[in-house]
């Protein structure tokens, strides 16, 4: 005769199904130096950003040639 957890279809199991993923666990807060920028001054990094994510790019496509 087939014991209750034979005839059980896998599934979560008691502890797993307790645990929840909670995204705050990863989230990384903005420096607080970012609020004490001017409008200026984040407008070049983001432009910085954009040219170093450019080069990065290219790099990679020539490295894949």
């Amino acid at each position: 005769m087939a014991t209750k957890k034979a005839t059980k279809k896998a599934g979560i199991s008691p502890i797993s199904a307790k645990l929840k993923f909670n995204p705050e666990w990863f989230s990384d807060p903005v420096p607080p130096f970012f609020r004490n920028l001017d409008p200026r001054a984040l407008k070049e990094l983001a432009a910085a950003k954009k040219e170093f994510a450019a080069r990065v790019n290219e790099i990679l496509a020539k490295g894949q040639r």
